[in-house]
């Protein structure tokens, strides 16, 4: 690679940005279409946050993919004026660059493969090295671009770093406890319902599907049921009952309760 190359490849802090930018624009995607197909469920404890974070992570990677692939650039490199290129300066073919797409999940692996382009000798990323890529600029920044956009990564690593805090940290927290909250709330409605289902039948229930029989509302029981337990087995005998099972938290927690 001659110098000149070497001066045309884009700077970290642009590339930072443009990932910022196209990353955000996802988010806001699955913000909105969850809530759009999904209404009458809280972000904080959504059912179907995972499997839809799992489909915009695949719909990311492949706008990403065909973004970079035969010349064209994302709204997020568009904006900074970079654009992604192969071995000898020729757009990548759509194949490579779905490549180099797929491997975001490898260089994802604490941040080191993006990481690396600070040290890398031609600016690569992990996915760059494994297809032959490189990202360039445009235009070379001028100097009061390059602090506009150094600024602006920091800004976007911020923002990126205070949103893996919050899903892998705060809003861990906060689910957990609302979901204990709700565990000990759907806890103490079984237990009204096994008084119940005493008095009526002199004897206790042995099953989720028994107490709904009971209940004001035995379909809405059952529907909260099943989303406040991963597992629940109910062990009655002539004197009183025994509830074991596991919550349906990420942590799975133990549940054990005796009454009356």
């Amino acid at each position: 690679m001659d110098q000149n190359t070497n001066d045309n490849l884009a700077d970290f802090g642009a590339r930072l940005t443009a990932f910022g930018i196209d990353l955000a624009l996802a988010a806001a995607g699955y913000v909105v279409t969850i809530k759009l197909f999904f209404p009458a469920h809280s972000l904080f404890m959504h059912p179907k946050a995972q499997v839809w974070a799992a489909v915009w992570t695949a719909l990311f990677m492949l706008y990403q993919a065909f973004a970079a692939s035969d010349g064209r650039r994302s709204v997020g490199k568009a904006l900074v004026g970079i654009r992604v290129v192969g071995p000898d300066d020729e757009p990548l073919s759509l194949g490579r660059s779905a490549a180099r797409s797929a491997l975001y999940l490898a260089s994802s692996i604490f941040n080191l493969g993006f990481i690396w382009a600070l040290f890398d000798s031609k600016s690569r990323a992990w996915h760059d090295i494994a297809v032959g890529s490189r990202v360039v600029s445009d235009t070379p920044p001028s100097p009061q671009r390059l602090i506009f956009l150094r600024v602006a990564a920091c800004a976007c690593l911020a923002v990126l770093s205070g949103a893996w805090y919050w899903n892998n940290v705060t809003s861990v927290r906060i689910v957990k406890a609302e979901h204990d909250k709700f565990t000990r709330v759907g806890l103490t409605e079984i237990k009204i319902l096994e008084k119940m289902h005493f008095s009526r039948h002199g004897r206790y229930a042995e099953s989720l599907e028994e107490l709904s029989k009971v209940s004001s509302e035995p379909k809405a029981f059952l529907e909260d049921a099943n989303g406040l337990f991963a597992e629940l087995k109910i062990t009655a005998t002539p004197t009183g009952y025994t509830i074991v099972g596991r919550a349906s938290d990420p942590a799975k927690t133990r549940v054990a309760f005796t009454g009356p």
